[in-house]
């Protein structure tokens, strides 16, 4: 594993608008010490737009988060990646996983899917990755809607596991590491806060939340994980890109 940064562009999607707005993020990013970037959904301005200024800034693109309607074209997602130069195909999560009437056949339904993706992805040289939130921790019988994620696209497919979701979710973080070893590329360090005089809990800045990241890089490492990503969703001190540049001061100081 090398022990640099990637961000999720989710984090800073308000300064990626438009092409210059992206070349300028960009290269604010490479000055903090990031050296990657993984998509989040179409850029306005095409595709190969936004490598040029992610190569312009030094950025290795290491993979995308897109739909799995799209991945259903393969032609497109194998063109789209070839520019891109990723192979790790990703979907942010399960469709229906929000909505009311979600069901274990909602579960069923997408796996049928997202393994014939899955499956023509590997057959053209792509890796299928998903990403999970916290309801993939909610329990169908004795196992969890994850479990039955892994068991059922195991073959063909690798995770993005996510620090705060894990933690949400009620689960421990390291021991998920462990038991996805060589089968997660990347890893979204995302901080977990209980806000003080508040009820809940919210995503925040690496280091201002109760995430013990020395251990959790030290078993990133141990199992196999290729890249480690700061994303926050929201709740930003102050700007989005502040935010990303005190993540990775605070990353490059207990590593």
């Amino acid at each position: 594993m090398n022990k640099t940064l990637s961000i999720q562009a989710f984090s800073i999607r308000d300064k990626l608008n438009t092409l210059e707005e992206t070349k300028e993020a960009f290269k604010a990013l490479a000055s903090y010490g990031y050296t990657g970037v993984q998509t989040a959904g179409v850029p306005s301005y095409g595709y190969e737009e936004y490598r040029k200024a992610a190569d312009e800034a030094g950025l290795k693109i290491i993979g995308t988060h897109l739909g799995i309607d799209l991945f259903e074209n393969t032609d497109e997602t194998v063109r789209i990646h070839n520019v891109l130069g990723t192979k790790n195909a990703g979907v942010g999560g399960m469709p229906g996983l929000w909505e009311a009437n979600f069901s274990k056949e909602t579960v069923y339904s997408f796996i049928e899917r997202a393994g014939k993706v899955a499956q023509a992805f590997h057959d053209k040289g792509l890796t299928f990755t998903y990403h999970h939130h916290e309801r993939e921790f909610a329990k169908i019988g004795n196992e969890t809607i994850m479990d039955i994620i892994i068991r059922e696209l195991n073959f063909n497919t690798t995770f993005v596991l996510d620090t705060h979701w894990l933690q949400a979710g009620g689960v421990n973080i390291i021991e998920w590491l462990k038991k996805l070893e060589g089968k997660v590329n990347i890893l979204h360090l995302k901080d977990f806060a209980v806000p003080f005089g508040k009820g809940g809990y919210v995503i925040t800045e690496l280091g201002n939340g109760n995430i013990n990241y020395r251990e959790v890089i030290k078993a990133a490492e141990a199992s196999g994980v290729e890249h480690l990503c700061y994303e926050q969703d929201n709740n930003h001190k102050e700007d989005s890109l502040l935010s990303a540049k005190q993540s990775a001061e605070y990353f490059y100081s207990i590593i």
